[in-house]
C-alpha cells in the first residue's frame, strides 16, 4: 500500500494553510516527505503543495500512477463545519460567548451553513492532469498530530496529547495508542485554547502570531510569573468536570484574532515585556499539566496504565 499524505486546501488551492507539505509512506513506512518551503524557499509557505508532492514521488521513486490511496490531514468539508459548529455551541454554554469569527467558521469560501449542505469531493487528481484519480482519506486534524507523535515513537503503548490553537473544531485533545489503534477519549472544543492565549501575548507584545512564539518563551525566563499581580489569575481554568480549557477572554478574544486581546495588549505600558510572558508562560504551563494529569487520570480509569506519553501540536 502506497499512500501519498498531504497538508493543504484540497477544497480551495488557491488558499494558504500554515506550511503545506506531502510525504509518501509505503507499507506503513515513512519513504519521503518534504515542507513546500523547502522548495519555494519561501519560509512557512503555505500554498497548496504541487512542488512538495512532486519531488516526493521523486525521492520515493514512484509515479502517480503506483499510489493507491491520498491522505489529506483534515475532515471533509461537512464534517469540519459540523465540528466548529460543536465547539461554537460548547463554548457559549461554557462562556455565554457565541463565537462568530469567520475566519474559524469558514471552510473555503462558503458559509458554515453551506459548507454542512454542500457535497464532499471524494477524489484527487494531480494538477497535471495525469488522468488518474485516487479516493481521499479524510484525516482528523489532531488523530494526524496524534498518529504523526505515536507511530514515530518508540513506544508499543503510550497516552498521546495533543493541543494547538485549532484545527477541524478541536484544540486538542487525549488518545490511548496501542499497536496500531490510537483512540482518543478526551475532547478539547475550539475558542478557548492556552495556544490561543499564548498567540495573543505574541502580538500585543508586537510579534508575528503563530511565528514568534519562541520569543515569548525567551522573554518568560527572565520576568516575574506573578499572575495576580498583573490581574490574571482567571484568565484561563482547565475544568475537570468537563475536561476543558474555559475562558470567557480567550473565547471573546475569538471574535476578531486580527485586534490585540483585551488581557494583556491593557497591561503593556504598566508592566515589562518581561513579566507579561512569564505570566503567560506560567499560566500556560499550569492548565497544561491539569490537563494531562487529568488525561492520565481518566485513562486509568479506562484500564489504560501506559507509562509512556507523546506530545504533539503547537502547543
Amino acid at each position: 500500500m502506497i499512500i501519498l499524505g498531504i497538508h493543504g486546501d484540497y477544497y480551495n488551492p488557491e488558499k494558504e494553510v500554515f506550511e503545506s507539505n506531502a510525504a509518501i509512506i509505503k507499507d506503513g513506512k515513512i519513504i519521503s516527505a518534504i515542507s513546500e518551503e523547502r522548495l519555494s524557499r519561501k519560509k512557512l509557505d503555505g500554498k497548496f503543495p504541487w512542488l512538495a508532492i512532486d519531488e516526493s514521488l521523486k525521492i520515493a521513486g514512484i509515479t502517480f500512477d503506483e499510489v493507491d490511496r491520498v491522505a489529506f490531514s483534515s475532515l471533509s468539508n461537512k464534517a469540519n463545519a459540523a465540528a466548529y459548529l460543536k465547539s461554537t455551541l460548547s463554548t457559549f454554554t461554557d462562556t455565554g460567548i457565541m463565537v462568530k469569527n469567520k475566519k474559524k467558521i469558514k471552510s473555503g469560501s462558503k458559509g458554515l451553513v453551506n459548507s454542512l449542505l454542500k457535497s464532499d469531493k471524494k477524489d484527487f487528481t494531480l494538477k497535471d492532469g495525469s488522468g488518474k484519480s485516487l479516493p481521499i482519506q479524510f484525516i482528523d486534524h489532531h488523530y494526524s498530530h496524534a498518529a504523526g507523535a505515536f507511530y514515530t515513537s518508540p513506544f508499543k503503548d503510550a497516552l498521546v496529547i495533543t493541543l494547538d490553537g485549532g484545527g477541524n473544531g478541536l484544540d486538542g485533545g487525549a488518545y490511548m495508542a496501542q499497536g496500531t489503534e490510537v483512540k482518543r477519549f478526551i475532547d478539547i472544543p475550539h475558542f478557548q485554547s492556552p495556544g490561543t492565549m499564548y498567540s495573543a501575548v505574541t502580538h500585543d507584545l508586537g510579534y508575528r502570531r503563530h511565528r514568534h512564539e519562541g520569543k515569548i518563551t525567551g522573554l518568560a525566563a527572565y520576568g516575574n510569573p506573578d499572575p495576580e499581580k498583573l490581574g490574571l489569575t482567571d484568565l484561563i481554568r482547565y475544568d475537570k468536570k468537563k475536561h476543558r480549557f474555559i475562558s470567557k477572554a480567550i473565547a471573546n478574544h475569538h471574535l476578531d484574532l486580527d485586534t490585540n486581546s483585551d488581557y494583556f495588549h491593557p497591561l503593556v505600558e504598566k508592566h515589562s515585556r518581561e513579566d507579561l510572558s512569564a505570566v503567560a508562560q506560567f499560566l500556560f504551563e499550569k492548565v497544561i499539566l491539569e490537563f494531562i494529569a487529568d488525561a492520565v487520570e481518566q485513562a486509568k480509569k479506562k484500564g489504560f496504565t501506559s507509562k509512556n506519553i507523546c506530545l504533539a501540536g503547537g502547543c
